[in-house]
């Protein structure tokens, strides 16, 4: 299974393979928990409301943790986070 290195979630064919890294479901979990406890200690709580796109996951790993990942600003990520959206949007849509 493909595994987003940043967001933790499972990658579709389609993909571009250097986002993405080999593990398990296991992994790709700890992977997205330690990057929402990094944004947690330098942002704070700063959710914004969850878009629609997010409702729709294809196997997600674990929907609430990524709904927290994916919707926490961060700016360093705005770019890839787009393009991300763009990609799930067509797979999901």
């Amino acid at each position: 299974m493909k595994i987003d290195p940043v967001y933790g979630f499972e990658l579709v064919a389609g993909m571009a393979d250097e986002l993405a890294y080999e593990a398990t479901e296991e992994a790709a979990y700890k992977a997205a928990l330690a990057h929402r406890q990094e944004l947690l200690a330098r942002d704070g709580l700063k959710f914004k409301e969850p878009t629609a796109i997010y409702k729709v996951w294809l196997k997600p790993i674990h929907a609430a943790l990524l709904l927290d990942v994916m919707n926490f600003p961060d700016e360093r990520a705005d770019d890839r986070l787009v393009k991300r959206k763009q990609r799930i949007g067509l797979v999901t849509e």
